[in-house]
């Protein structure tokens, strides 16, 4: 229900808003976008949420927002490796990701981002043309079903 409800907000700021509205029992990290490249990081945990800003390009696994794991403004964050190749691949491919290369990089098994079978969902969200790119388990297996979203 928070992914809809995030998702239905008429920008950032308001998804900011709903996810800061009650406590959530769960462990989640989501990135979101906007068409003008504003990233936006929400990280949970029960009884703790935090949310980040960004530009340019956001990877996340597990928590890497600096609150989450305690970096100080200034000093590196020290991503996790899955992290740290996520980054290593979007930067290679800087200005050309579409949904058919993020899935491709999801899909990366040189060293793997998503952990086989305990990954439980992956979603790409086009903010051009209003389309999620969803699937449920690994985005490795490329089973992915898209959604279109009119204004």
């Amino acid at each position: 229900m928070l992914i809809a409800r995030l998702l239905s907000q008429s920008s950032l700021e308001a998804a900011e808003d709903e996810a800061k509205r009650e406590q959530y029992v769960g462990w989640f990290t989501f990135v979101m976008a906007d068409g003008e490249g504003r990233l936006f990081n929400v990280d949970g945990s029960p009884g703790r949420l935090v949310t980040e800003w960004g530009s340019g390009s956001m990877a996340r696994v597990y928590y890497d927002s600096r609150e989450m794991i305690q970096t100080p403004v200034g000093r590196p964050v020290e991503c996790h490796l899955q992290c740290a190749r996520m980054a290593e691949l979007f930067g290679g491919a800087k200005g050309r990701l579409d949904s058919g290369k993020l899935q491709q990089l999801l899909g990366d098994h040189e060293f793997t981002i998503f952990k086989h079978f305990g990954s439980l969902d992956a979603m790409i969200f086009d903010t051009t043309s209003w389309q999620a790119h969803v699937t449920r388990g690994p985005g490795c297996l490329a089973q992915y079903r898209t959604f279109m979203f009119d204004d």
